[in-house]
């Protein structure tokens, strides 16, 4: 094992060490209330369901592949099913992408209730685990990737024609949360 790699290792180590820490806390209901109320905030700031409308598998019949790459054990998957209309949700599949996935599992029994397909797996192998996606999410993730290069192309090459992603980072200054949205049709990048 090389040693960025084995960096890479330590920190997915570090990680689980830190949900398992607050494991306690996410078995009480008030931890959930407040993640569900944080993603609703965050949905209502990216004007979530114009961006699935503008989506254009939304207007056909297609299934919707919606996914949340690190999605981690209270990531956008715990809130995002039930807040979008239930028009547009029954032709949904609902994908959560992580590593540590299968530990997440085992932290909270609550997200195998979830109407999700939790996957556990690398963001940098994303098209092992999806073919095309036509939302993709990942908040505060892809700085935790092995080899962050290599995961933008996995994402521009799994998104759907008119797909899109938003993907944001812990390096930013906004006091929600700063965003960088890419549509596979317009090959554009734009940050909020």
């Amino acid at each position: 094992m090389d040693s960025a790699n084995k960096i890479w290792a330590v920190a997915q180590e570090e990680e689980y060490r830190c949900w398992k820490m607050i494991e306690p806390e996410m078995r009480n209901e008030i931890y959930w209330d407040l993640k569900r109320k944080f993603w609703r905030l965050v949905f209502e700031k990216l004007d979530i369901t114009e961006l699935i409308s503008s989506i254009p598998a939304v207007s056909g019949r297609k299934k919707i592949v919606i996914l949340d790459l690190g999605c981690g054990p209270s990531g956008a998957l715990i809130e995002l099913p039930f807040y979008i209309c239930s028009i547009v949700r029954e032709r949904c599949e609902y994908i959560g992408l992580d590593p540590l996935m299968d530990k997440y599992l085992e932290i909270s029994t609550k997200l195998r209730k979830l109407p999700v397909r939790w996957v556990k797996g690398c963001a940098e192998r994303l098209g092992d685990y999806v073919n095309k996606v036509h939302l993709l999410l990942s908040f505060n993730a892809i700085d935790h990737t092995y080899d962050i290069q290599r995961v933008i192309r996995q994402i521009c090459n799994n998104l759907s024609q008119g797909g899109i992603a938003i993907v944001s980072s812990n390096c930013h200054t906004s006091r929600l949360t700063a965003y960088l949205m890419v549509s596979s049709e317009a090959s554009f990048v734009s940050f909020y």
